[in-house]
């Protein structure tokens, strides 16, 4: 009697013999088709091989493309990023300022070689900086000074980023350079949700 549930071959002298599996259940791996129903014939299993192929290639391109297109994006978005400008040792900024005077709505600061009991700064070439200001609330003469450390970086050519200490906490603002000579600093104040 044959048994049809086996096959059998003969290979270099040697029999084999092999259950033949009747039906095709993918493995747990192929997800695109798992919850196919099993197939009961070979030429159901090939069809249902043939679907997964689809199916996963469909997935796989859509996947790269995908990919790509995200990739893409992030490269321009890394790319066009508003880099800070590196600031230069010989920078006209580099050095102490002290206020001298006020034209509408810039201050004008002249260069010095020390702090003055007035409102001052001091710009570091490697982006720490410090403010003389205000060391308390009240603005009313006799005003008090003192000086809070803090950073600046170089936005563009002509607007500088703060942030800066001061008696409440921490202030966050911009600086627009009008001018700048070896001499005189004239600048408007920029409030940080600018």
């Amino acid at each position: 009697m044959e048994n049809r549930d086996a096959e059998s071959c003969n290979f270099r002298g040697q029999a084999f013999t092999r259950e033949r599996q009747s039906v095709y259940t993918p493995p747990p791996h192929y997800s695109c088709i798992r919850n196919q129903p099993a197939a009961k014939h070979p030429h159901e299993a090939a069809a249902l091989i043939s679907q997964w192929h689809k199916v996963c290639s469909i997935s796989r391109n859509y996947l790269m493309k995908n990919l790509i297109i995200f990739s893409a994006l992030l490269f321009i978005a890394i790319g066009c990023s508003k880099e800070n400008d590196q600031i230069e040792p010989d920078h006209l900024l580099i050095g102490v300022w002290k206020y001298s005077d006020s034209n509408g709505h810039d201050n004008i600061y002249i260069r010095s070689n020390e702090f003055i009991e007035n409102h001052c700064y001091k710009f570091n070439s490697d982006g720490t900086m410090t403010e003389r200001q205000n060391s308390g609330w009240c603005g009313t003469p006799p005003i008090t000074y003192a000086d809070y450390p803090g950073t600046w970086n170089m936005i563009n050519d002509t607007l500088i980023q703060i942030n800066v200490g001061y008696w409440g906490g921490t202030f966050n603002y911009k600086l627009d350079i009008q001018s700048v000579d070896s001499d005189v600093l004239q600048v408007s104040f920029v409030p940080a949700d600018k």
